[in-house]
């Protein structure tokens, strides 16, 4: 939806060529004009009704934008071409006001030979080419700066024009052979984005040589090969504020025109001029040239793919290119969002579809992109990936980056670099073999706990290696990439598989879980370093699925320093079992102050690798909140000094769709209130708004390090949480979740010791071994477990083996033996938000997830559903320390509150209606009480959710609640014993309902003790209740006086729940029914108590009254049923149209007892 927010016009006048603003100016039929012909070009969209028409008009002119779903694309039309699209019978659209602005703008910027004016970000063609000298310069062992051929304008005077150059990055004192990617940028020289981007890329590559291991191994073993410029001559055009898109070839159309040139991705040889898709007409924004590889620019990038790859597919169009051939294509272009792979000439799959689509799945998957075959988004002929992968066999794609040509620069630098980048580090790992390994799984987030960093370790350390193997990394917006379980995982030292001198050594690893049976695994291996030569080394992971697929590499460091420190463990956690000591706060950063904007979970499966704690900040409602922020803090003991202290954890951000680019989420740490962050900045990570109607956005798994230098022994306070600046709708919402944070350092040797393996011991052992060897004995958590015994230790942390500082604490999980199949594990039962009642403070899930705890004005529910039946019993123990307004359990079948009651509300100062008041209540002791209710006594009914509530929506919200060994269970009633016994003494109407197919106006049943109503000598209602006189019955509303809540204007119907029976049985239910009869009605006045045997599908009646005067008394209806009956009762009681009745009934001592033999 369209956020009525203000809108603020961009500082740079060239946006008008943006169709965002034609957008926002209101463009309708009446405001627009046929144009007088203009000089070379106007922007209109022009509407179509099906996609067939729209692929004939983008085979002849390139859309600007594409709008399948609204019916239109955006165009860039010459007069001819204006009048051509009229002829056709199409509706046209152009803001002639338009003309007198994008006039003045382009007059108003004259061309820069180093700027672009308005667009600081984006470096012209010689800036661009200086860049690219630069680091053939500083780095010439790993780049070289190679001329390949001429621009247009160049073969026609030398002393203009650009040389065409080709960036070739690749470590050349490591020999080869050596796969090889080819990427090309700006050949449509308006598309903004596509050099810089590209150029950025090399500078990444060569400055995190020896820095970043992937990095450094693509170089090592990779030739990069990058045409920054593919279209200089055009490029310097748009470079002045005009959409230039082809060559500047003045034979073509007129040499003055601004139309002139020829396309250049309709000019290479491959299916020339064969399809329509491209255009004869020379002022055609996709005129395809004068020959096929007419144009210099062709000719030199079809060169040096003749001279760099083999030609490895055959002539036919069905010819496959075989699994194991090498080589990537890339050709960078914008806008659009898609990630497009061959043919565009035909709608027929290429004969390598699968295996193209299955990478091209891959690549999107980093930057968001809609993956699909090129003729997905208009027919092309003569193309760049056509001919790369037609002639040559490469794999080839186009990457579609951003929303228009002139990119803002906050966008390309926000959206298009940090989502591009890792996709094209993707594309330079396939390059070996990239008809086969997007098929296997991404080996992502490595880590190795020590040596990481220089100056390194000893090489004796023991070195533990993690990672994740994960199958599922493709984006499925078009269609979905079949995915299998991980199946082995493994790592090189050193040196790769493809090397074969010295022989590569494959190590495994294994799973965290004990097994390879998810799409998703956390892996590990402890590295011995015995042996290890100083300084850097190199550690390869990949992993394999089920179906026989390896992955992609990745790789991470270690570094030896045999003069080095010690290396130990300071803390870590996983969040498997609990919060290892970490407690939930609101506004933790940038003095935020909404509380109720912010909240705290821990997740017991949405971890990295299991277990998590989440941050949510956002949603509720549509309130502009600015600032919302909550964090999760540890303190943490040094017990003695600590140098070169290393922090790491695992985070993955995910902000919601539709914020706006002035809105942004961060993950951040604080160590003591100093904020730590990537590079110069004070997050871990950010994610800015794409804008209203953008998707939601997501990091990823990533793994965040930073180095704290040297600690002095104290406490040290550590928070991780998110930050979001501005919210505006209850649909914005953005989420942290951290995993695996380890704090390591270095020592002496002198004070630290190991950490024995106590796992199997029972827990008085364990803890005096930690103390044996001057360890302390830390947090100790209690979890149910199947085949461990009961006190007996389950884990440690850290693990048996670490070396930690003497007096460090140990935590332990002891278990509690098997659990009973009914008890509610809060670890495995997620939650969400139940109505809106749930606002802000900490839920948290405790004791092996045996207990929920909550704090502040939280209402949950289970997302999992129950059925609730009569023999339902719900049994827990409970305890509060802080009162609130209530506190209470129950089940709710729907998200509403109040339609119903359903909360037993078990303590509080509030007095609610809307739930049931159990008795006896907690009494506040600060201790565990024990509580059972019956519910199916209450309501019945399947798809009932388990909901549980600590509320308090005013002061200081420290109230507080523990459910502790929730057991949801059905009480049958042993052989030989009643099914039910129903006094109505308590547990309320136990069950029974006012039906909704009652009609009357006053006189619904209740439970309470009726007062003896006589009129006119006719007694109808009764004192008391059947049993004791004085006691409770379930009768026609409370009154003690004629004519006040008896039954009036209709049918009063209530319903028991049903009661399944075991064995044959005896009936009885005790009633009353009285009525002073002031005239006839038949139809309308009657009584009448029925039971079924199948549910409530059919009734049989027990009693029926006419239309008489009866006195009231105490009777008996009794029945026999039979095992397997479902039984129910049901009891109708109707004051007709005739005046003067007074109507009452009850019912009372209901029971379903074995029949006596």
């Amino acid at each position: 939806m369209l956020k009525l927010r203000p809108l603020f016009m961009h500082k740079y006048i060239l946006i008008l060529f943006s169709l965002a603003v034609m957008v926002l100016s209101g463009l309708t039929g009446s405001g627009l004009a046929a144009p007088e012909a203009f000089n070379d070009s106007q922007i209109v969209r022009v509407y179509f009704d099906d996609r067939q028409t729209a692929h004939q008009i983008a085979a002849w002119i390139e859309p600007m934008e594409s709008n399948y779903e609204t019916g239109y694309l955006v165009l860039e039309v010459t007069t001819d071409e204006y009048d051509r699209l009229l002829a056709a019978g199409l509706r046209v659209e152009v803001d002639d006001s338009r003309k007198a602005q994008i006039a003045a703008a382009l007059q108003a910027v004259a061309p820069a030979a180093q700027a672009i004016p308005g667009f600081g970000c984006y470096r012209t063609v010689e800036e661009t080419f200086a860049t690219a000298e630069s680091i053939a310069s500083s780095y010439p062992v790993l780049a070289t700066w190679t001329d390949i051929g001429d621009s247009w304008q160049k073969t026609v005077t030398s002393n203009s024009g650009y040389d065409l150059m080709v960036l070739r990055l690749t470590n050349s004192a490591v020999s080869g052979p050596k796969p090889k990617i080819f990427i090309t940028s700006a050949i449509h020289a308006r598309e903004y984005t596509t050099a810089e981007l590209m150029t950025r890329m090399a500078e990444y590559l060569v400055n995190n040589y020896i820095i970043d291991a992937d990095a450094t191994w693509l170089l090592d073993y990779h030739e990069i090969h990058l045409m920054l410029q593919a279209n200089p001559d055009g490029r310097k055009m748009a470079e002045t504020g005009l959409l230039w898109r082809k060559n500047t070839n003045t034979d073509y159309c007129s040499p003055t025109s601004n139309n002139r040139g020829a396309d250049l991705n309709r000019n290479f040889d491959f299916k020339w001029d064969c399809c329509g898709g491209s255009s004869r007409n020379e002022c055609s924004s996709t005129f395809h040239g004068a020959d096929a590889a007419s144009e210099p620019e062709t000719q030199a990038i079809q060169n040096y793919i003749f001279a760099e790859f083999p030609d490895q597919r055959g002539d036919g169009d069905n010819d496959p290119v075989a699994n194991d051939a090498s080589g990537i294509y890339l050709d960078i272009h914008s806008s659009g969002r898609l990630l497009l792979w061959p043919w565009g000439w035909t709608s027929n799959p290429a004969p390598n579809a699968s295996q193209l689509q299955t990478l091209g799945r891959k690549l999107a998957f980093f930057n968001g992109h809609e993956p699909k075959q090129s003729i997905g988004l208009y027919p092309t002929d003569g193309t760049t990936t056509s001919f790369a992968y037609g002639d040559m066999g490469l794999a080839a794609f186009t990457y579609e980056l951003g929303t228009e040509f002139f990119e803002s620069c906050n966008y390309f630098e926000n959206t298009i670099v940090p989502d591009n980048t890792p996709s094209l580090i993707y594309a330079m790992k396939a390059a070996r073999t990239p008809y086969m390994t997007p098929a296997g799984p991404d080996a992502v987030n490595l880590t190795v706990n020590f040596g990481s960093l220089p100056p390194g370790i000893p090489a004796d350390t023991m070195v533990t290696l993690s990672a994740a193997i994960d199958d599922s990394r493709y984006n499925n917006s078009n269609g979905t990439e079949p995915t299998q379980s991980i199946a082995a995982a493994e790592y090189y030292v050193d040196v790769p598989p493809w090397v074969t001198d010295p022989t590569p050594v494959a190590l495994p690893m294994s799973a965290v879980d004990g097994g390879f049976n998810s799409s998703v695994e956390a892996v590990q291996a402890t590295i011995d370093t015995n042996g290890w030569s100083e300084g850097q080394h190199i550690v390869f992971v990949r992993g394999q699925d089920a179906a026989g697929n390896w992955g992609a590499f990745s790789a991470v460091f270690v570094y030896i320093d045999n003069g080095g420190q010690i290396p130990y463990t300071i803390f870590e956690a996983d969040f498997n079992i609990n919060t290892d000591g970490f407690i939930y706060a609101d506004d933790t950063f940038r003095g935020t102050g909404a509380p109720a904007y912010a909240e705290g979970t821990r997740t017991a499966s949405g971890g990295f690798s299991g277990g998590g704690l989440q941050v949510t900040v956002g949603g509720i409602d549509n309130a502009d909140i600015f600032g919302m922020s909550g964090g999760w803090q540890r303190s943490v003991t040094l017990s003695a000094p600590a140098f070169d202290v290393n922090l790491s954890f695992n985070y993955n951000l995910t902000q919601a769709s539709d914020y706006e680019s002035d809105e942004f989420s961060q993950a951040l740490v604080s160590v003591d209130g100093v904020l730590y962050g990537s590079g110069a900045n004070d997050y871990v990570a950010q994610i800015v708004g794409n804008g209203n109607g953008g998707g939601a956005q997501s990091t990823g798994w990533q793994l965040f390090q930073a180095n704290l230098g040297n600690l002095a022994a104290g406490d040290y306070s550590f928070v991780f949480g998110l930050y979001n600046n501005l919210k505006t709708y209850n649909n914005e919402s953005s989420v942290v979740v951290i995993d695996n944070v380890m704090l390591t350092g270095f020592s002496d040797g002198a004070d630290l010791v190991t950490v024995p393996d106590v796992a199997g011991m029972d827990q008085a052992a364990a803890e005096a071994a930690i103390i044996d060897v001057e360890l302390t004995v830390g947090t100790v958590s209690t979890t149910n477990s199947s085949t461990v015994p009961p006190d007996v230790v389950i884990s440690q942390n850290p693990a048996a083996g670490t070396l930690v500082v003497s007096g460090s604490a140990v935590d332990l999980v002891v278990s509690l033996g098997p659990a009973s199949e009914e008890t509610v594990n809060w670890d495995t039962t997620p939650t969400e938000a139940y109505s809106n009642q749930d606002n802000s403070g900490t839920i948290e899930a405790q004791d092996g997830g045996l207990t929920f705890y909550m704090q502040g004005n939280r209402w949950r529910r289970t997302t999992d559903t129950y059925t609730i039946t009569p023999q339902t019993v719900i049994e827990f123990e409970f305890m509060s320390t802080s009162q609130g307004e209530i506190h209470g359990i129950g089940f709710d079948e729907d998200n509403t509150l109040t339609n119903a009651p359903r909360i037993f509300n078990l303590y509080g100062t509030q007095n609610w209606s809307a739930d049931i008041n159990w008795t006896p209540r907690y009494s506040g002791s600060g201790a565990f009480e024990s509580f059972t209710i019956p519910v199916g006594q209450y309501y019945t009914g399947s798809g009932f959710h388990l909901v549980v509530v600590n509320d308090k929506d005013s002061g200081t919200l420290d109230n507080n609640s523990w459910f502790s060994n929730v057991r949801i269970f059905e009480d049958t009633p042993p052989p030989g014993s009643c099914t039910v016994e129903t006094d109505f003494e308590s547990g309320g109407a136990n069950g029974w309902i006012n039906n909704a197919a009652s009609t009357c106006s006053t006189g619904t049943f209740v439970v309470g003790t009726p007062t003896e109503i006589v009129n006119s000598g006719v007694t109808t209602q009764l004192a008391g209740d059947h049993t004791t006189g004085s006691g409770n019955a379930f009768f026609t509303a409370v009154n003690n006086s004629a004519g006040v809540n008896d039954v009036d204007g209709g049918n009063c119907i209530t319903e028991s729940p049903a009661y399944p029976v075991d064995e044959d049985s005896d009936v009885s239910v005790w009633y009353y029914h009285g009525q002073r009869d002031a005239g006839d009605d038949p139809a309308g006045d009657f009584f009448l108590l029925e039971i079924s045997t199948n549910g409530g599908t059919t009734w049989s009646p027990l009693v029926s009254v006419g239309d008489a005067t009866v006195d009231a008394a105490w009777s008996e209806a009794t029945a026999a049923v039979s095992a397997g009956d479902d039984v129910k009762f049901r009891v109708q009681v109707s004051d007709g149209a005739g005046p003067g009745d007074l109507v009452e009934a009850g019912i009372d001592d209901v029971t379903i007892c074995p029949a006596a033999p």
